[in-house]
């Protein structure tokens, strides 16, 4: 089976490459919709985060590595597949999914686009394509360690020949952070920040080790007045955010390697651990796996396109059709 169109639906952006074209596309995940009809998305719904009209709801088409909301998924999977279908000879769709996305989430995705009119559909394992994405050999024999840690998704996997030794997850990732910062800032010192505060405040000062001497200075809404305030946030406040997912994320790493058994302990001696994911650039999170795990950890080039650049490189290059999972007839 050829492979046109790849697409990812990630808990904060959605991606597609084409086979001729690599990475085409990619947008926040978001839909902002009233009464079932999706008014605005991608960076138009993204800059309503915080501030919806009344009636006006925002959501994401997966969450937690499962498809959260059906009308979403169809929507971006039918947005994609238009923009670039009508371009190609074939619209054969492949999507990059976590490897325990149940049965029936990859029904909804499938039915999504062969009603968008794709020609066929398949999925690759979510693990297989960022490690194409990272620039490691993902055929090589030697087992490798694998990290994704998403806005809405972790996961841990230890390859080998593009196969998985094992694999761990949880139903978060480094998106929980920017919810816990808020409740963390208002509960410490009486301020109340939107979602677009907290999450740059994380991408400034989140850290997966305590100690840094930073300070960033914050709008929101005085818990004290109800006023609109500017109040200097230190690091050691967002860390209390974002160094228990980072230590999540090194524990999970751990579960996986022990689960691979000790077949693998001197390929993963060699080869280390490899992160990726928009949360792999976390300041310090290559050192606390490093030392979780007891072995090194990079983070791969572009993180948190690894999955999408991988995607592209399955749907273009023939020796990993094989790895692609037909998704079957409608």
């Amino acid at each position: 089976m050829r492979y046109d169109i790849g697409i990812e639906l990630g808990g904060a952006h959605v991606r597609a490459a084409t086979r001729a074209r690599g990475v085409a596309a990619s947008a926040p995940s978001l839909t902002a919709s009233r009464g079932g009809e999706i008014l605005y998305s991608g960076e138009d719904a993204r800059s309503l985060l915080g501030r919806e009209p009344r009636g006006v709801t925002l959501s994401r088409p997966v969450r937690g590595g499962r498809v959260s909301d059906a009308d979403a998924a169809r929507f971006w999977v039918g947005r994609l597949i238009g923009e670039f279908a009508g371009k190609l000879k074939k619209g054969a769709v492949a999507f990059a999914v976590p490897p325990e996305l149940p049965e029936a989430d990859r029904r909804i995705l499938r039915d999504a686009a062969l009603g968008a009119g794709a020609t066929a559909c398949g999925f690759l394992r979510s693990d297989l394509a960022s490690l194409l994405g990272s620039g490691r050999d993902a055929a090589a024999p030697k087992g490798i360690l694998l990290i994704e840690l998403g806005a809405g998704r972790t996961g841990a996997s230890v390859m080998s020949y593009g196969r998985a030794a094992s694999f761990r997850s949880l139903s978060y990732g480094m998106g929980r952070a920017d919810e816990e910062l808020a409740a963390l800032l208002r509960e410490s010192i009486g301020l109340s920040v939107g979602p677009a505060t907290a999450e740059e405040l994380k991408r400034q000062l989140g850290s997966a080790t305590p100690g840094r001497k930073l300070y960033v200075k914050a709008a929101g809404l005085s818990g004290a007045t109800g006023f609109p305030v500017e109040v200097e946030v230190d690091a050691e406040r967002v860390e209390g955010a974002t160094i228990p997912i980072a230590e999540a994320a090194a524990e999970l790493a751990v579960r996986a390697m022990r689960a691979a058994g000790d077949a693998f302990a001197e390929d993963l001696l060699e080869a280390g651990a490899i992160l990726t994911g928009g949360g792999a650039r976390l300041f310090g999170l290559e050192r606390r796996i490093a030392n979780r795990a007891g072995i090194r950890a990079a983070t791969a080039e572009d993180p948190a396109n690894a999955t999408i650049r991988g995607l592209h490189r399955a749907i273009a290059e023939d020796r990993w059709e094989e790895f692609i999972e037909a998704a079957g007839d409608a």
